[in-house]
């Protein structure tokens, strides 16, 4: 888990097979007015099990691309969605190994080597459970890099028969349970905690034309996103949420700066601009009213920075 964090992939596609539909229980308030933390706990940790298939008893005979050792099944979990940011591989399949506390972590899945997706050999003593990550799979890489060490990615998908974007992803280096809030920004110059080279990466953007006009008008319009708390690893699993924001109206999402803060912070603990998936130019004309693909991905590299 010490490698090089300078490179990560960045990218988590949603046009894939859920499990749910996707919809978390509506988060309810306290009497004074806070969010209630024990009901954002249980939804971080259903979604953790959402983002994978279970099959029991099978496993992956040799595709092993990280061996770890974990406590509980949910460790073995988020050890496969932390491994693009950690580890600089996409983990399509994980095996937890129950009588062992071992994890196995694959690129490989049943569907890429199906010959080789069996049950443990008669005489193995062995309890093994198959996991099949259906919220990753990786399309791009982007370098970036950090202050406070907090990483992550979120994707956000939109199809042209949905009024609104669904997004998924996984942030780490967090506090552990603490509550935060993202929030979407079309300028950066207030944002004063970010960082400079996530400020210059979106003025690049800018003087480039990638932004125009789809993300016009530029304003200060800054709002609430949506909210979650971290768990006691310091990590949030998102594995599928609706936001009340759309690719096809003057609110649109591309190209825009997406922060991160703490409850009660004047400053961010991480920033990021979405970007599209496709090369730059085919992207945002696809994204322009009119005529647009069955489905639209886009990535969010979420970026720690706070000024020097």
């Amino acid at each position: 888990m010490h490698r090089s964090l300078a490179t990560a992939t960045a990218l988590l596609l949603i046009a894939c097979r859920t499990v749910t539909n996707g919809d978390l229980p509506k988060q309810s308030n306290s009497q004074d007015g806070n969010v209630d933390n024990s009901r954002l706990k249980q939804a971080d940790d259903l979604e953790l099990l959402h983002c994978f298939e279970h099959v029991g008893n099978r496993w992956l005979v040799g595709f092993t691309t990280h061996l770890t050792k974990v406590r509980f099944k949910d460790d073995c979990l988020r050890e496969c969605l932390r491994a693009k940011i950690m580890l600089n591989f996409t983990c399509n399949s994980a095996m937890y190994l129950s009588s062992e506390g071992e994890c196995i972590l694959s690129q490989e899945n049943r569907k890429t080597q199906p010959d080789l997706f069996t049950e443990p050999q008669e005489g193995e003593a062995v309890t093994v459970h198959y996991f099949e990550n259906i919220c990753t799979l990786a399309r791009m890489e982007v370098e970036f890099g950090g202050y406070r060490g907090v990483l992550g990615y979120l994707d956000f998908v939109q199809s042209k028969q949905d009024k609104e974007l669904t997004t998924s992803g996984i942030i780490v280096g967090l506090e552990p349970d603490k509550q935060y809030s993202i929030e979407i920004s079309h300028e950066t110059d207030w944002i004063k905690g970010c960082s400079l080279g996530i400020k210059n990466e979106f003025k690049l953007m800018k003087v480039k034309g990638i932004s125009q006009p789809y993300v016009e008008p530029v304003t200060t319009l800054s709002k609430e996103v949506l909210e979650f708390m971290s768990d006691a690893h310091g990590t949030h699993v998102m594995a599928k949420r609706r936001l009340h924001l759309s690719l096809y109206n003057m609110d649109r999402i591309i190209g825009s700066m997406l922060s991160i803060w703490p409850k009660d912070s004047k400053s961010p603990v991480a920033c990021g601009i979405v970007k599209p998936l496709k090369n730059v130019p085919e992207a945002m004309t696809n994204a322009a009213p009119g005529p647009v693909p069955a489905l639209l991905t886009l990535f969010i590299l979420l970026l720690s920075g706070m000024t020097y």
